[in-house]
């Protein structure tokens, strides 16, 4: 079987997805993890065995454990929940969700979007449950 050839290196892949973005459209505190950059990451499980690179791609959704968007936690995985009892922290501000059987914490309220939505397009297939 013949050796898969990269085309791109995974650095300079890395910097096409957050740096090379980020200074095109003039956002000077994004697209890096430094002091005074805009604090927007997603951590996810990875996959054994693989780089990095494929890891990322080759993520599902109930891979995702915790995604922070302006410094704010919008969503992390029940794995997380016992980290989660900090001072100022409002779990209440969180709906429960099961993505392809595990439980994820979103911010808002995602059973009521659901519900309105459904209104309006009774046939809908959520990528999530509420059960």
């Amino acid at each position: 079987m013949a050796k898969k050839e990269k085309m791109i290196p995974d650095k300079e892949l890395l910097n096409m997805l957050t740096k090379i973005p980020a200074k095109t459209w003039g956002l000077g505190d994004c697209g890096n993890i430094a002091e005074g950059c805009q604090a927007d990451l997603v951590i996810a499980a990875g996959k054994n065995g693989v780089n990095a690179i494929d890891r990322f791609f080759s993520l599902n959704p109930e891979d995702l454990l915790l995604v922070i968007h302006h410094g704010n936690i919008r969503m992390f995985d029940a794995a997380l929940l016992h980290q989660a009892d900090l001072p100022g922290f409002e779990i209440a501000r969180f709906s429960k969700i099961s993505v392809n059987g595990r439980w994820k914490y979103v911010e808002g309220d995602l059973p009521g979007l659901m519900s309105r939505i459904s209104q309006y397009y009774p046939a809908v297939a959520f990528p999530a449950s509420l059960s």
